[in-house]
């Protein structure tokens, strides 16, 4: 296949559609959803826009100007220097695929979930709507979409529109500065509600509708919701029909909350690929193979700069409705931990990021369109020299391809001994490990529901495995994993979620007397996670993974009628005896 297929529309390169039913709601998101919450606050910077709060200047300065003629293979080369924390990169330049590397073990098939992405994903749907006459206005009343809850709101907070919800002007009471923990949160408590648009709804007005930007995750949702109340569907299903069907998406994610409601601040999961799809749909200002799917005066209303934003979060170029302004031109919708769709109109460029940039580097994508990836196009637009061209292919072969096999070590004597018994965790978790291949083990888990299990390389190299409803937002819950022993009593699985962005390094040792101790290391943080200080939101969070994954949605398949059900909330494993607060 031709490197500009994926820009016209035509199926991936290898892609195949996951077909079926939609799979019921894991019952409990506990090992991994708890890991993700962990990782979050342990980070203390989790911001639901994406963002990794304030960075200095300094950090969007540029590297050493490329070659010149060689500019798209310094590209490559800082897409291959940072594959640890960029873990997909797709450019299109006029129509053209120029660059498209995955870093293994995910690849190009796997779906990614693109937290705050989705919002301006969003924003394209309520265009949708416009066009269609079922919403009126963007300056449509909030108060009219609900006018129960509006009914006792003072004069000011009854001038709350539609648009000052997709400036993020809205002005009510909101704090969302990246902590994302304490009883001041309000993204965790809109999410701890049993109506988390109702409590969005509830907030007093802190200043004048119009009169600031200030980031708000709660907005988004709020506006799922006045979508579906105009559509009669949730959002996820009405992009399923108006959106992804037109540009022939059918495999993706998008999570509901407790009421049925797709979550608008995050929740939606896609292809590389498909989220490319989305960016060339706006680059032609709504066409897509000359047919029209959103308004051209839409996508220009929305991608231009509306608002400043000097705590914007996830960007300081500006904000349209519910689209990022990017330093470098154009615009972009931003995700946490690196997840970005570029566009950029003036260059003709397309460009998605997907990436694992914890801590403080959330810019990293942004420098690299600044100063890799705008540059090459202002420099050689789609054109690629025959060389860059080879060193292009070489890195994208070169991240994709799997660690070097190494034969194992002869298994421990212990190995024998707890292979293909149950080992009962003090949570009333079950795991068990079967050791009858020496270059591949199998792990199995049930955390409440039907046991899920995976096999685990033995030999350095990843294995593909499907979790089943164990555990994770994504029936079957694609996962890749490989382990090892570090002793005579020490089992290592790293485990790897096909659909989201960090890896878990579990550690198990097994004592005298058929007593486990367990352990988690995350290398994003570079230590070790002590999961007891977060189990305080296992009783309010419902099936919701808190580092914006899901809120007990489904994966869409074409034909699918199937209900979901909304399980109970996840926890994790602790250190030491593994005891559960």
């Amino acid at each position: 296949m031709r490197r500009s297929d994926v820009a016209k529309g035509m199926p991936a390169r290898g892609g195949r559609t996951r077909r079926g039913g939609r799979g019921r709601a894991a019952p409990g998101l506990r090992a991994f959803s708890a890991l993700a919450l962990a990782l979050a606050l342990a980070l203390g910077t989790l911001l639901c826009a994406a963002g990794c709060g304030k960075v200095e200047a300094a950090e969007r300065s540029a590297t050493a100007a490329p070659v010149k003629g060689r500019e798209w293979e310094a590209l490559a080369e800082a897409f291959l220097a940072k594959s640890a924390t960029i873990q997909a990169c797709l450019v299109i330049v006029d129509g053209r695929t120029v660059f498209e590397a995955y870093t293994q073990p995910r690849n190009a098939d796997d779906l990614r979930k693109l937290n705050s992405v989705t919002k301006s994903v969003l924003s394209l749907l309520v265009g949708i709507a416009l066009d269609e006459g079922k919403l009126a206005s963007p300056d449509a009343a909030v108060a009219s979409f609900f006018p129960e809850a509006a009914a006792s709101w003072p004069a000011g907070k009854k001038r709350l529109t539609l648009r000052h919800l997709l400036e993020m002007t809205d002005g009510l009471e909101w704090s969302e500065d990246g902590s994302y923990a304490g009883p001041t949160d309000s993204f965790t408590a809109m999410w701890a509600s049993p109506d988390p648009a109702r409590y969005v709804l509830d907030r007093p007005l802190a200043a004048e509708p119009g009169s600031r930007f200030r980031y708000n995750s709660g907005a988004s949702h709020l506006l799922s919701a006045i979508l579906q109340k105009a559509v009669g569907e949730n959002a996820r299903d009405y992009a399923a029909k108006k959106l992804f069907a037109p540009l022939g998406i059918e495999a993706f994610h998008w999570g509901l909350d407790r009421t049925g409601a797709a979550t608008g601040s995050h929740g939606l999961y896609l292809r590389a690929r498909d989220l490319a799809k989305i960016g060339q749909l706006c680059l032609a200002r709504g066409l897509w193979e000359g047919k029209r799917i959103v308004s051209a005066s839409w996508i220009e209303l929305s991608t231009s700069k509306k608002t400043e934003t000097p705590n914007g979060l996830a960007g300081r170029d500006g904000y349209g409705l519910h689209w990022w302004m990017n330093p470098s031109g154009g615009y972009s919708g931003r995700g946490y931990g690196g997840q970005y769709l570029f566009v950029d109109p003036a260059r003709k460029l397309v460009a998605v990021v997907f990436g694992a940039n914890y801590g403080y580097d959330f810019y990293l994508p942004e420098r690299l369109m600044t100063d890799r990836i705008a540059p090459a196009a202002d420099a050689t637009g789609p054109g690629v020299s025959p060389a860059s061209a080879r060193r292009l292919r070489e890195v994208e072969a070169e991240v994709a391809a799997p660690p070097r096999e190494a034969a194992p070590p002869p298994p421990p004597a212990l190995a024998a001994t707890i292979s293909g018994k149950k080992i009962r965790l003090s949570d009333g978790s079950v795991a068990g490990f079967d050791f009858a291949d020496p270059r591949e083990a199998v792990m199995s888990l049930a955390t409440g529901g039907p046991a899920g299990s995976f096999p685990l390389g033995l030999d350095g190299r990843y294995r593909r495995g499907f979790l089943g409803q164990a555990f994770g937002p994504i029936p079957p819950n694609p996962v890749y994993a490989r382990g090892g022993w570090e002793g005579e009593d020490l089992f290592r699985a790293e485990i790897l979620l096909a659909n989201d962005n960090a890896a878990y390094v579990f550690r198990f040792r097994f004592l005298p007397g058929g007593k486990v101790e367990e352990s988690c290391y995350v290398p994003e943080l570079g230590r070790e996670i002590d999961h007891r200080f977060f189990h305080r939101y296992r009783a309010d969070h419902g099936n919701f993974s808190r580092l914006r994954g899901t809120a007990g949605g489904n994966t869409h398949r074409k034909n699918s009628q199937s209900k979901q059900k909304v399980g109970k909330n996840s926890h994790g494993f602790s250190h030491g005896n593994c005891r559960r607060n």
